[in-house]
C-alpha cells in the first residue's frame, strides 16, 4: 500500500489504542453521519483522515515528509475539553515515532494547533503533525 495509507493506519493505531487516556470516545477517518448529515458519534471524538505526503528522497533512499491532521470535536460548551485533549495528544505524539509498515519514522513533531467554535456549537480543534519517514527496504 502507499505511504499515505500506512501512515494513517499507524497514526490511527496510536490514537485508538490510547483513546480512553486521551479522553476520547472514538477515533475515526470520518465520524459516523446521521441521515440528515449530523454527527452520530458520541462526543468528544477525533478524526484523522487527512494525510499529505511530499516526496523527500535522497540519492539512495525513498523518503517522505508527512503531514497528518488530527481533528478533535467536543460539545462541552467551552474550549477547555478540546484543548485538554489536544494537549494529551501532543504529549503522546510530539517527538515520538510511529510504526509505519515498510518505512522508518524518525521524526514526529506538532506543527500547529488551533481551536474554534463551529456554527452548530461544536468546538473543533485541529492539530497538524509532521513526520519524516524513509523506506525500510
Amino acid at each position: 500500500m502507499g505511504i499515505e495509507v500506512e501512515y494513517q493506519k499507524a497514526l490511527w493505531s496510536v490514537l485508538n489504542t490510547n483513546k480512553v487516556t486521551l479522553g476520547l470516545t472514538g477515533v475515526y477517518d470520518f465520524a459516523p453521519q446521521a441521515a440528515d448529515g449530523g454527527d452520530t458519534a458520541p462526543f468528544p471524538y477525533a478524526t484523522m483522515g487527512q494525510i499529505f505526503a511530499v516526496q523527500m528522497d535522497t540519492q539512495t533512499t525513498e523518503g517522505f515528509e508527512m503531514t497528518g491532521r488530527v481533528h478533535v470535536f467536543s460539545r462541552s460548551g467551552s474550549m477547555l475539553q478540546c484543548k485538554t485533549i489536544q494537549g494529551k495528544i501532543y504529549d503522546l505524539l510530539h517527538r515520538s515515532t510511529l510504526t509505519v509498515t515498510g518505512f522508518n519514522n524518525f521524526l514526529l513533531l506538532r506543527n500547529e494547533s488551533d481551536c474554534l467554535m463551529d456554527e452548530d456549537g461544536k468546538v473543533h480543534g485541529v492539530c497538524e503533525y509532521r513526520g519524516l519517514v524513509d523506506s525500510s527496504a
